[in-house]
């Protein structure tokens, strides 16, 4: 006895394949659910969103989905100048934050010449600046160090083309930023 998936042209079980994924991906869609956060106590200045480690760009993702299980780390130093500065109608009041310096420790791994899954973690090691008062409010400076949140990413090539000996791609990222 034959089974029906033996006696399908590979054109229709190409199309089966495809329709099923299409069907998951639906189903993931329609079951999520609202995000229940804790309440936020503060928030980052750093603004600098460095490219996952292993691109090829400082700031921009690459294409570079070369290899199996290939692991790729590294350290980007990011220095903001005022990054938060109070003003009023006159002009500037004061530098709550005059300098800061931030350190991303980060690492990725691609994996099936396919995707990249990358992590950041970004770390203040430096920041100064004036305590300032608005209204009845006092906003203080930072002190002291810590360990920014833990950002999670990955891009997976969905299609892919030939051109000559180059090799493009389209990405669909889903990004943690």
């Amino acid at each position: 006895m034959r089974t029906h998936a033996r006696t399908c042209s590979p054109r229709v079980r190409r199309f089966v394949r495809a329709a099923s994924s299409v069907l998951v991906l639906v189903a993931v869609a329609k079951s999520a659910r609202p995000a229940r956060a804790q309440q936020a106590s503060g928030f980052a200045v750093d603004r600098f969103e460095p490219a996952g480690a292993g691109s090829d760009f400082l700031s921009l993702e690459s294409l570079g989905y070369e290899g199996h299980l290939r692991p790729a780390a590294g350290l980007i130093s990011a220095w903001a100048w005022k990054p938060l500065v109070v003003y009023d109608p006159q002009g500037e009041v004061a530098s709550l934050v005059r300098q800061e310096l931030v350190e991303h420790v980060m690492a990725s791994v691609v994996m099936w010449n396919r995707a990249r899954f990358d992590l950041d973690l970004p770390v203040p090691l430096a920041h100064s600046g004036t305590d300032v008062v608005v209204g009845t409010t006092t906003y203080g400076v930072p002190h002291g160090s810590g360990v920014g949140d833990l950002r999670l990413g990955g891009a997976v090539r969905l299609l892919e083309r030939s051109w000559g000996r180059r090799r493009r791609g389209r990405a669909a990222v889903s990004s943690h930023r």
